[in-house]
């Protein structure tokens, strides 16, 4: 049987930057979770299960200092961060087949990023691209097991957490 990358056996032959990713805005804020006000009917778990492979995520530290998945204020809606890293976690231990891309709007430390990150079992499924080399398939960052992609707007926290500032790869 042929792999299947992201769904589909054409895209494990294309490089990361020649493919287009199904994405939601503020993924974590969800009316499924019953936060107020939210961007998303589902959850992150349910997109995932639709098809949505890239996700735009705020991350804030919540009353307690703790960092977590959180739009403006946590009061109107939060995940932990360890816990919402840990459903991406899980997805990728049963659909291992897969990338995902997480692009963060970052108010805590790099070093918190990385910690969680590592605590929810994906710190050594990161892949950091170096900037202008050739991007690898999907079926090269599956079979390295890095198929996490994660890219945030904090130059800072870019190099704390070995994740890739955003707009050195992207522009708006």
């Amino acid at each position: 049987q042929m792999r299947r990358c992201n769904g589909s056996s054409h895209l494990c032959g294309r490089p990361y930057d020649d493919v287009v990713f199904a994405t939601t805005h503020n993924a974590m804020s969800s009316a499924e979770r019953e936060w107020i006000a939210p961007n998303q009917g589902s959850a992150v778990p349910t997109q995932l299960a639709d098809g949505i492979r890239a996700f735009m995520v705020d991350l804030h530290l919540d009353d307690e200092g703790v960092p977590a998945f959180c739009h403006s204020s946590c009061s109107l809606g939060m995940t932990e961060l360890v816990e919402g890293w840990r459903e991406f976690a899980v997805f990728l231990a049963e659909n291992p087949d897969n990338v995902i891309t997480l692009i963060l709007e970052s108010y805590v430390s790099g070093d918190a990023i990385r910690a969680t990150l590592n605590e929810a079992g994906l710190g050594d499924r990161l892949y950091v691209h170096p900037n202008g080399a050739p991007w690898p398939t999907l079926g090269e960052l599956i079979e390295s097991h890095r198929q996490i992609l994660i890219f945030t707007d904090e130059a800072d926290n870019a190099d704390d957490a070995q994740v890739m500032y955003v707009w050195d790869y992207a522009w708006e």
